[in-house]
């Protein structure tokens, strides 16, 4: 089979002519505003909501092309990045020792893996991406809720990511341009907490990374396979200097080691276990995966192996810059501004702009995969008309520059997805109607906002707690173990309610075997895509005449 690579010129071109028709005429700006409709799997809306559009449609087979070597590398690579380099950071500056904070990091990784592979067998097998997921457990209508928390807490995230490619972007500069960049008068004030180069170097890393936003979701592999061959050599190189300005002894010793024991070292290290438990929104790319296994040991091996191994090097690495400079230096950017401080040869500018660029690409990728795709997916949802997954990603990186930081996680899908054994009738989640099996009442499940509320209300004091609140411990330690409580108690909620009181669908889904439903919907899951692409850029630039024929999502057939 013949490689298709895409045709960049092509592309620009055809998004040239499409921008110009769309500024000739009021109906050639309205018309351009729409976004490929739905293949059949909602009914046409000459309004503004409508319950999918091509990209919230199924995956079609073609776009079908993430293997497991793909979400290897994924992973693989995502473990060399800053900040899997620095997570020991807080953990050894709390006080745990560099090996506590080591264990801390294997078992957060390896729950985190598990968690993941468990999201992706839903996107794996029916091809379809978080939003959509949702309308399962918590109703045609419901979903919003979680759509809308993801992705205002996806947004946090990507200004985040952009500040920190924006920190290297200001490194990149100064080895290319001297210490002129460094020596440029900072206007910003203090209270900013960022300076004039670093705001400049973020705009700029934003400005030269937007045109990839363009690029197709299923497409976005080649990305994770160049960083997972760049960005390892350049990770492990930056540890080899650190090794030969002074060879840690093993003992990183900080001057923050507490010397914790007994239920304060458990509790201490419950909460650091927490905090590192962030996680790729899994099925908005496992719904691109060859197979339902494609997602499954590659995932499962490469996080905690890799985010455990890279965690060791950037502690021991400190220890060596701290024994040789005297000064603690967690973050990769300030490790290269500070060894470009003490040592200006031209060959070791050339290193560090090496590593830069391969921490950048870095940044843009994981950002990508992390935050900016899902929230292109969630905010799509919100208004399928007009948006789709490349239109969000260009909003979510207007709107993330002043943004910054929180998370936050949701079980209740999953434990839906396994409870009723993998059996969804794919029809029900693209209609409003009440006869839809996701309709529940009124559009909205009970069961799943209560079961929501229950993981998710008795942390809030706990993290009220953290701002220096006196709160009870009790609560305080809640909060320490806030992803395992919230997981585990809306997961147990959520199937005794389902349990107690199953609605009639549920207890036909039970009945068949696990995942019956997709071997028998799968003529509806790998068709090929029939209508064509709309011309914001993914396709022809005329719209043939919309398709007609049977609506799939007509649930008065609704066979199960």
């Amino acid at each position: 089979m013949q490689l298709q690579l895409p045709n960049p010129g092509r592309a620009i071109r055809r998004r040239v002519t499409a921008t110009k028709e769309a500024f000739s005429s009021v109906e050639g700006f309205k018309k351009a505003l729409l976004v490929q409709e739905s293949d059949g799997f909602s009914s046409p809306s000459s309004g503004w909501w409508t319950w999918s559009n091509a990209h919230m449609d199924p995956t079609p087979p073609a776009e079908r092309t993430w293997g497991w070597i793909n979400y290897f590398f994924l992973w693989w690579s995502y473990g060399f990045s800053t900040g899997v380099w620095t997570i020991g950071s807080s953990m050894i500056a709390s006080g745990l020792t560099a090996w506590q904070a080591i264990i801390c990091v294997f078992i957060a990784h390896l729950l985190g893996a598990i968690a993941i592979v468990v999201n992706s067998r839903f996107g794996a097998t029916y091809h379809i991406g978080y939003p959509v997921f949702q309308r399962i457990s918590f109703g045609v209508y419901g979903s919003l809720f979680p759509v809308l928390l993801r992705s205002g807490t996806g947004l946090v995230w990507v200004g985040v990511q952009i500040y920190q490619g924006g920190k290297f972007t200001s490194v990149i500069i100064r080895c290319i341009f001297g210490n002129g960049w460094k020596d440029i008068p900072n206007t910003i004030p203090a209270s900013s907490l960022i300076t004039t180069t670093d705001l400049a170097g973020t705009l700029i890393f934003w400005a030269i990374t937007f045109p990839l936003l363009f690029i197709k979701v299923h497409n976005t592999r080649w990305l994770w396979t160049i960083k997972a061959y760049v960005l390892p050599p350049c990770v492990i190189g930056l540890f080899i200097y650190t090794q030969v300005l002074h060879k840690s002894s093993g003992t990183t010793s900080f001057g923050t080691i507490k010397g914790y024991s007994g239920s304060t070292l458990a509790w201490t290290m419950l909460k650091y276990i927490n905090s590192a438990m962030g996680k790729v929104n899994q099925p908005d790319l496992a719904r691109y995966a060859k197979t339902r296994t494609s997602p499954l040991w590659s995932q499962l091996l490469a996080l905690p192996i890799a985010n455990t191994a890279v965690a060791c090097l950037g502690i021991f690495a400190t220890s060596s810059t701290y024994a040789a400079w005297g000064k603690l230096i967690w973050n990769p950017w300030d490790l290269c501004t500070a060894i470009l401080d003490r040592h200006w040869e031209g060959g070791v500018r050339f290193a560090v702009l090496l590593v830069s660029l391969a921490f950048t690409l870095s940044i843009f990728v994981s950002n990508q995969a992390a935050n900016v795709i899902p929230f292109g997916a969630d905010i799509t949802a919100l208004c399928p008309r007009v948006l789709n997954i490349n239109r969000g990603q260009i909003i979510a990186y207007c709107l993330a520059l002043p943004i910054c930081p929180w998370y936050i996680l949701n079980s209740v899908s999953c434990a839906d997805y396994f409870f009723r054994k993998g059996n969804i009738h794919v029809p029900s989640l693209y209609t409003g109607d009440a006869m839809g099996q996701y309709y529940y009442t009124a559009g909205v499940s009970w069961k799943a906002l209560v079961a929501f509320w229950v993981g998710c209300a008795p942390t809030i004091p706990g993290f009220a707690g953290t701002f220096g609140n006196n709160i009870a411990i009790g609560a305080v330690h809640l909060f320490y173990i806030g992803w395992l409580y919230a997981t585990i108690s809306s997961t147990l909620v959520y199937l005794a309610l389902c349990s107690v009181v199953p609605d009639r669908h549920m207890r036909k889904a039970r009945q068949a075997r696990f995942e019956q439903w997709a071997d028998e919907q799968a003529d509806l899951l790998d068709r090929e895509r029939t209508l064509p692409v709309h011309r914001d850029g993914e396709g022809e630039d005329e719209l043939a005449e919309k398709k007609k024929g049977d609506d799939v999502a007509g649930v008065g057939e609704v066979i199960y």
